[in-house]
């Protein structure tokens, strides 16, 4: 025998339909849908007021610290370039960034799939998430969040390479080199007794 049809009104009911969860406590979405729905949130989010520009201010005074802490050049150069790049991933077409405490596990762990997307190794993606960590560790210092939600990103693994070693044709040479006296040392016998 063959089942009736189920008529749509009773099965596509909301309460009939599972939801995604991601977090077991908070019974929250794991992911928007869309990306978009990243920006529908923050239309109504903490973005607006006196606080637009918060977090623009806020890594720059995280990046006077750095150069204040003795940090080199070439760090704060590469923390400003990925601090700068996370900025205008909060900052969509004609909308301002989101305030500090705006800012959630979610959100972060969208702009990290963002930087998966964009195909960078994960030693870049690694040194982006310290600077983000970090601007998150200096706001929570000065209390303008009160939770670090950047330690509770996972660090993406680091990839394991073997060392290049020399060719066999190439340790061939090498000592046929020394042993031909075609080396131009001051110690040509030293270096034989080395190889």
């Amino acid at each position: 025998t063959t089942s009736r049809p189920t008529s749509p009104s009773i099965c596509c009911q909301p309460w009939m339909k599972k939801r995604a969860i991601g977090c077991g406590a908070t019974k929250r979405r794991a992911t928007p849908r869309f990306a978009a729905g990243r920006w529908r949130r923050w239309k109504t989010g903490p973005a607006k007021g006196p606080g637009q520009h918060m977090l623009a201010e806020q890594i720059k005074r995280y990046l006077e610290e750095l150069a204040r802490g003795g940090a080199s050049t070439h760090t704060v150069d590469a923390y400003s370039a990925d601090l700068r790049q996370f900025l205008e991933f909060l900052s969509p077409p004609g909308m301002e960034p989101p305030a500090p405490d705006g800012l959630d596990l979610l959100i972060l762990r969208e702009w990290l799939a963002a930087l998966y997307g964009d195909k960078l190794a994960a030693v870049t993606i690694r040194r982006k998430l310290a600077a983000v960590r970090g601007l998150f560790k200096f706001m929570l210092r000065d209390g303008v969040v009160r939770v670090n939600v950047a330690r509770l990103v996972r660090t993406p693994k680091a990839p394991k390479t073997l060392p290049e070693v020399l060719t066999p044709d190439q340790v061939n040479g090498l000592i046929d080199g020394v042993s031909g006296g075609k080396l131009q040392r001051p110690n040509p016998v030293r270096d034989r007794a080395i190889f």
